[in-house]
């Protein structure tokens, strides 16, 4: 990974999906870092993808203010009739986003596959215009 918030070869587009593999760290004092990571998901956002999925599989700390930039991104995809997802994300993480109720708010999936194939599908039944039910 270098020195960017997200290396670009770490994005990938699918039919309907910006799927985004973050990097190791975003430690609450690493604000430039952070201010690039949000400047680099709202772009993201702004190419109107159906879905934005983020891979945390190497994201192994964070502090509060990756809270907020994943929050502010989350409302922006709100607004932009965007679905939202975190897929693999570590341990410590995990329990971060289930203390602080985030996981409550945000799809997360176990595995970057059982994600993608969900928001594929979703993607699909939305051209169709078939709404999914409890999914």
């Amino acid at each position: 990974m270098t020195d960017t918030a997200i290396d670009t070869s770490s994005i990938e587009s699918q039919p309907g999906i910006t799927d985004i593999r973050l990097g190791q760290d975003y430690g609450s004092f690493q604000f430039l870092r952070l201010t690039e990571l949000e400047q680099q998901l709202h772009s993201a956002l702004d190419a109107s993808p159906n879905s934005l999925l983020l891979d945390l599989s190497e994201t192994t700390c964070f502090g509060g203010s990756f809270l907020s930039v994943l929050l502010r991104c989350y409302t922006r995809s709100n607004n932009n009739n965007c679905r939202f997802a975190l897929c693999t994300i570590q341990k410590i993480p995990a329990s971060v986003a289930s203390v602080t109720r985030l996981s409550s708010i945000w799809q997360i999936f176990q595995s970057r596959r059982e994600a993608i194939e969900s928001l594929q599908r979703r993607f699909e039944n939305d051209l169709a215009g078939v709404p999914l039910l409890n999914e």
